[in-house]
């Protein structure tokens, strides 16, 4: 009749059950098939990737040297870290793939970096000054270009000579060491911190933690000690290049345009690599003898724990 509800009868629930069964089956088969396509195809990238890191690793490490007089070129770009293109090993193997070339008459490291850490700029400092011991016929030159700060001007000042654009930002002889205090924050969320130690400094300058005056103190020191060897080493290189009456401002941190660093001593000029090899060194031939991540060591430490240890780690010292 009419308006009346139709009542399931066992065969119809049952019917009802099997079809829903079996349309789950089917989504299975699907999502299946889809996660079979989905591996598949990241297997083929990462096929590819491996086959172009091979086919770089030949292609982009030291190039081999010319059979004619030449300057070595050696880029340092970027951060100076141990998992950039700027770490240590790199540079230092690019500079004494340059300097060992038979023909390789000068070498310039052509800067372009804020800086980093201070330890992989100080073993790329000391190497720079051991290569130029080694070699001393074969000069060694610095050109900057946008940015050769902090760090990079502290690599920058073992060369014999550094030169840059009249607006490079150049200096910044300071170093920093940041983090964040969190006490407020949790406080007003209803967050109590428990932290257990052993060892009265344990947990130095904890950002969960009300600020310890004499941890703080501690890390003044450990700044201030760092910031006399970056300055003993910037006036070991310089020597009485620098205006000694301006010292108070050529460390104090501030950056400087290539003008006001060639007036302060910290540059001796404004040339690019091509008029610093014709009028310097009298050479027009160049090998880049850079050494660099190849593409595949670029994807392994871009996905590496290197971002999550940057992120939980606190006060890391820089120059920069």
């Amino acid at each position: 009749m009419f308006g009346e509800e139709k009542v399931e009868t066992k065969e119809d629930i049952e019917r009802s059950v099997l079809e829903q069964v079996a349309l789950q089956s089917v989504k299975e088969q699907r999502l299946k098939r889809r996660w079979s396509i989905f591996f598949r195809g990241a297997f083929l990238v990462y096929f590819i990737v491996l086959m172009i890191s091979l086919w770089q690793s030949n292609e982009s490490g030291i190039i081999s040297e010319e059979k004619v007089p030449h300057i070595g070129i050696v880029d340092l770009k970027g951060i100076i870290a141990d998992d950039s293109d700027a770490r240590a090993s790199y540079i230092k193997r690019s500079l004494t793939a340059a300097f060992e070339a038979e023909n390789t008459k000068a070498v310039i490291v052509r800067i372009n970096s804020p800086g980093g850490s201070p330890v992989q700029s100080d073993e790329i400092y000391q190497h720079m000054l051991y290569l130029e011991k080694e070699y001393p016929n074969k000069p060694l030159y610095v050109v900057c270009t946008d940015v050769c700060a902090s760090g990079g001007y502290y690599v920058a000042s073992a060369a014999k000579g550094i030169y840059a654009n009249k607006m490079s930002i150049v200096g910044s002889i300071g170093v920093i060491a940041a983090g964040f205090g969190f006490v407020g924050a949790i406080e007003k969320i209803g967050v109590k911190r428990r932290l257990y130690t052993a060892g009265d400094n344990k947990g130095f300058l904890d950002p969960f933690s009300p600020q310890n005056p004499k941890q703080k103190a501690d890390m003044d020191k450990m700044l201030t000690q760092t910031h006399e060897v970056f300055i003993q080493s910037v006036e070991e290189g310089r020597g009485k290049r620098l205006d000694e009456k301006d010292y108070s401002v050529i460390f104090s941190g501030l950056p400087f345009s290539g003008v006001e660093a060639n007036k302060l001593g910290l540059i001796d000029g404004f040339e690019t690599v091509r008029t610093l090899a014709t009028k310097k060194i009298g050479l027009d031939k160049y090998v880049n003898y850079s050494r660099q991540r190849s593409f595949f060591e670029k994807i392994v430490n871009d996905l590496g724990g290197q971002v999550a240890y940057k992120m939980l780690s606190y006060g890391n010292i820089k120059f920069q």
